[in-house]
């Protein structure tokens, strides 16, 4: 999709929708009253607000506001705790597609300015995918390892690494590779990508097993099928097993309902999940999903003031069928 342009269309959806929409601002706390979460503390240029609400939504990605609230969480693999890597994506333009190479040359030719010592990149390939833009390339294919998502030192210096490993990529394939001899950098990510973080343990963990045998919840609120996906925490390689023809895994209701805190939902990537289920539904097309059913809940338990936790799902699935959701 077009940056920009979906930059205009989420303003006028979020406008369209009656929201009252608050940038420039960071949570700073969780308001908590018993194992009930009532608000959060923020802070921006006007200074330091309490919001409350009836259900708050931990969209952050991280799951900030789960952790500040004493949800339990995990981060990273099983083994020593390290997340997948890190990506600064980023765009070249001026590119003459037509006079690239194909992707294995593109790769072979990585591969040995890697063994040179030209490039540092510690990833196998070159990942790109062409724009809605002519001439245009986006690249995902910077790699930070053993960084943690919820650290600002670890962040500041993957970002400041990115940023490095951009320009050496950019530099080997405008010298390197045909097609980019009159490329330049266009532009870069807003900040670091970050794949996995926090996980916030919930009422259900989705498991490697499920994405892989595709299995069915009765409490079903999305669907993926996007196979597992493990970038190596630590260097090259990436586990990535295909799902079968037509194989899709259902997302239930309870991954989205954390432990131990009540009037809370949690969305996004950082749903509960143990590392191999993270892999596979951290993807956009599936947490916009769960996004809408995380909102969906959140209203439908503040209009007839009862707890996530004790929502009717039916009433829930229905709700996101007559929406247009695919539950299968």
């Amino acid at each position: 999709f077009d940056v920009e342009a979906m930059k205009l269309v989420a303003d006028q959806m979020v406008k369209e929708a009656g929201v009252k929409l608050l940038l420039h601002t960071c949570v700073i706390d969780a308001l908590v009253e018993g194992n009930a979460i009532r608000g959060v503390d923020v802070h921006n240029k006007s200074g330091r607000q309490a919001i409350l609400g009836k259900v708050i939504v931990d969209a952050t990605g991280d799951g900030d506001v789960s952790a500040m609230a004493g949800a339990p969480y995990e981060k990273g693999r099983e083994e020593d705790g390290l997340t997948q890597p890190m990506t600064l994506n980023f765009k070249m333009g001026g590119v003459d597609l037509e006079g690239m190479p194909a992707s294995e040359e593109i790769n072979r030719r990585f591969k040995e300015a890697k063994a040179k010592g030209e490039i540092t990149i510690p990833r196998e390939n070159v990942l790109w995918f062409p724009t809605t833009r002519r001439g245009e390339i986006h690249f995902n294919t910077t790699r930070v390892v053993r960084a943690d998502g919820t650290d600002a030192e670890d962040l500041t210096r993957a970002e400041v690494e990115g940023r490095r490993q951009m320009a050496e990529l950019a530099k080997f394939l405008k010298e390197k590779v045909s097609g980019f001899e009159g490329a330049y950098l266009a532009s870069s990510g807003t900040e670091i990508g970050i794949r996995e973080s926090r996980r916030i343990m919930g009422e259900y963990v989705i498991k490697g097993e499920d994405i892989t045998e595709a299995r069915k919840f009765k409490d079903v609120i999305a669907r993926g099928s996007y196979p597992i996906d493990i970038h190596s925490p630590t260097g090259e390689g990436t586990v990535n097993p295909p799902m079968a023809p037509g194989a899709s895994y259902d997302i239930p209701y309870r991954s989205l309902v954390p432990k131990h805190v009540e009037n809370l939902l949690v969305a996004g990537r950082c749903i509960s999940s143990t590392h191999e289920g993270q892999s596979a539904i951290r993807v956009i097309p599936i947490v916009v999903a769960i996004g809408q059913a995380a909102g969906v809940a959140a209203a439908l338990s503040a209009k007839f003031d009862v707890p996530p936790r004790g929502l009717d799902v039916a009433l829930l699935q229905r709700t996101l069928r007559d929406q247009g959701a695919n539950l299968g």
